[in-house]
């Protein structure tokens, strides 16, 4: 227990100063084809000035919905974590950050790898699963402080890094679409699977 002032502040009553809030997102249909995606779920995590935002959404109609939430709790999204590089999670970054243009979007090496090599495909699929309902990706995560990194450049369509500057192009191989977020050039670790390495 740590005492100012006559005040006790324990980590209870820290934690009591937290909240979460869970944005569901309803089933979407499918265009031209019978079945519904299932719902995907954003969590905002808010303390008494500053929110963390856990994934994005990919549906415009839901990412303006998550964007009301956010802006009713009164406070200043500081970050936008994503979780793994599905497109349900991370495509509705863009429209996040403009409207919340102070919050930094993180993710670990392995999702950015992953988002950075999918992203392209995923688009095409989306686009036949849910016509023009989704919202395309053009932002790309910055590394989660604490993770590994290297100086391999990466390329990749028309993505923009993580504070939104168009993401260079260079063609180091065939085939080989990343990209270079301008602040630090990525390469997962082998042995990352997703996890944070807390050194």
């Amino acid at each position: 227990m740590h005492t100012t002032g006559g005040s006790a502040d324990t980590a209870t009553d820290r934690a009591e100063r937290l909240r979460a809030l869970v944005y569901t997102s309803p089933t979407h249909e499918f265009e031209g084809a019978r079945g519904t995606f299932s719902p995907t779920t954003s969590t905002l995590i808010a303390g008494q000035r500053k929110a963390v935002l856990i994934d994005a959404q990919y549906m415009a109609s839901d990412v303006t919905a998550l964007g009301d939430m956010i802006e009713s709790t009164g406070k200043e999204l500081s970050a936008i974590y994503i979780t793994h590089g599905h497109a349900d999670h991370h495509f509705g970054l863009g429209p996040l950050l403009e409207r919340f243009p102070r919050a930094r979007p993180l993710a670990t090496p392995g999702v950015i790898e992953y988002i950075t090599a999918n992203s392209e495909n995923e688009t095409g699929l989306w686009s036949i699963m849910f016509g023009d309902r989704f919202v395309r990706p053009t932002v790309i995560p910055e590394p989660l402080e604490g993770t590994r990194s290297s100086s391999r450049t990466r390329s990749c369509g028309s993505l923009r890094s993580a504070r939104g500057h168009p993401a260079e192009h260079s063609r180091t191989r065939p085939r080989d679409r990343r990209c270079d977020s301008r602040r630090r050039r990525l390469q997962p670790d082998p042995r990352d699977d997703g996890h944070v390495d807390a050194r």
